[in-house]
């Protein structure tokens, strides 16, 4: 079974994922998939916080290549059972 950090960074790879295939359905598919995993009373907000990410970045290949490497490595440890949160920042995942 996957931890709820772990459901998340893959839903966030998803994300970064259609990104850098700039298939524009492909990214809109991911980003509902991602809002859907949220309580129906943070779709609105979890969308556009997703969208706004999306958009800050889309541009810009090699952070977009960086935050998938990113989240890979962190998946990976995870699933090693050695994540630790040092210089992680605290945030509240309401995912399902």
């Amino acid at each position: 079974m996957k931890t709820i950090e772990e459901s998340e960074l893959l839903s966030w790879k998803a994300i970064w994922q259609a990104v850098k295939d700039g298939k524009r359905g492909d990214i809109i598919r991911a980003i509902d998939q991602h809002v859907h995993r949220y309580p129906e009373d943070l779709h609105d907000e979890v969308r556009r916080r997703a969208v706004h990410i999306v958009r800050s970045t889309q541009r810009a290949p090699e952070e977009v290549a960086e935050r998938i490497r990113r989240v890979s490595t962190t998946i990976r440890i995870l699933q090693k059972g050695r994540f630790t949160g040092r210089g992680v920042t605290t945030e509240t995942s309401h995912a399902n």
